[in-house]
């Protein structure tokens, strides 16, 4: 199934929440944090810092934003589904790279960027008036992916070495755990886990490779439930 036809059928599932009579829409920015599992040659890149070696400032990792619908379920409990697209980045395996002629370029480890849409079913529950906790199942579909290795002089020409990565599996089955915290009448604040509990390489010899995304996400809620 190609990724545009996996969008739009995410799309569509989302679009088909608000036919529930919905009682809440939300708006979503998050910064995240993938940790590669079972592939001790890859890690995480992360998603704020700063580099003042290379002189290049503030750097960013993994970003995202969406949407989401949300009602009351049962007492203390609501059901939540939610959108989200955006980006995650690691540290890739380190390769060698050689010339033509077959002579030693050097060692890089590359930083892996991935596009990703995402869709999240969950139900939470309220410990307190100003704090819930959450779990539910997440879809994620691979757009696109690249990774970069820098740069190379070969032959007294800068080269890139820039490339398509498509070992990743275009749909991954995720686990979400979730603790939110309410800010006032309209704001979350969200800290949430996605474990993939399917594959996420294509790649023989991976084939138990996993992630787990680390989401610090803030929302807006509005609509009749939104004023709390």
């Amino acid at each position: 199934m190609k990724p545009r036809i996996i969008l739009s059928l995410l799309v569509l599932l989302l679009v088909g929440f608000h036919s529930a009579h919905a009682q809440e829409w939300g708006i979503h920015i998050n910064l995240n944090e993938l940790y590669p599992l079972a592939n001790s040659q890859k890690g995480y890149y992360p998603a704020l810092w700063y580099s003042s070696a290379e002189g290049r400032g503030v750097l960013l990792g993994g970003f995202g934003a969406g949407m989401s619908w949300e009602q009351p379920w049962k007492r203390k409990s609501h059901i939540r589904g939610q959108f989200l697209i955006g980006r995650t980045r690691y540290y890739d395996m380190p390769v060698v790279f050689t010339d033509e002629s077959g002579a030693l370029l050097g060692g890089v480890i590359g930083i892996a960027t991935h596009m990703q849409a995402s869709l999240l079913g969950m139900a939470s529950y309220d410990l307190f008036s100003w704090m819930r906790i959450g779990s539910g199942v997440g879809l994620q579909s691979t757009l696109l992916g690249w990774t970069d290795y820098g740069e190379v002089i070969l032959n007294g020409k800068k080269v890139s070495l820039h490339y398509r990565e498509r070992t990743r599996r275009p749909l991954t089955l995720t686990l979400p755990f979730e603790l939110s915290v309410s800010l006032g009448r309209h704001w979350q604040l969200r800290e949430r886990l996605e474990w993939s509990i399917t594959p996420v390489s294509r790649q023989a010899g991976q084939r138990k490779e996993r992630y787990l995304i680390n989401q610090v996400e803030v929302s807006y809620a509005f609509g009749p439930a939104g004023s709390r």
